[in-house]
């Protein structure tokens, strides 16, 4: 008999807040966000299954009496931008470091380049206020790079 994981990880709950966000938005986004709504979705996307239906609720805390699905969703966005910073964080590295490689020489001005490194930076500026340390963020990277290749 397998065990069911005690815990998901951040990326998980990240992904089960930007789907429920996404449902919210899709379906009737100007009624009102109740807390049957909040539960019924939350069953919903993850057939009540432990520990995903858990997390779920207890990250996706019920949001002020009167606001639409809409203002929910926008709530749920700002709670899952906080999540797997390290992990997003070390994939925007490697991709600026790849894009770098791939174009060589006037890499700096090359427009998807410039792009790319302001959501890098953005992403390092968000975890180190977040608390995460320039050491776990470089080791991210490295470990990421390593994978790569």
């Amino acid at each position: 008999m397998s065990q069911q994981p005690t815990s998901i990880t951040e990326a998980s709950l990240r992904a089960l807040l930007i789907l429920m966000a996404d449902h919210l938005v899709a379906d009737e986004p100007g009624e009102p966000m109740t807390e049957a709504g909040r539960l019924q979705l939350a069953h919903q996307l993850t057939d009540g299954q432990d520990p995903h239906h858990s997390a779920l609720l207890a990250r996706s805390v019920f949001a002020a009496p009167g606001a639409s699905r809409a203002e929910y969703a926008q709530l749920l966005r700002v709670q899952a931008d906080g999540l797997d910073l390290v992990a997003r964080y070390a994939v925007a590295n490697a991709r600026v470091r790849d894009l770098g490689q791939r174009i060589g020489r006037g890499y700096e001005e090359n427009g998807e380049w410039r792009l790319a490194e302001c959501e890098a930076e953005a992403l390092f500026t968000q975890a180190r206020g977040a608390g995460h340390s320039i050491a776990e963020l470089a080791a991210a990277s490295l470990a990421a790079r390593e994978a790569s290749s």
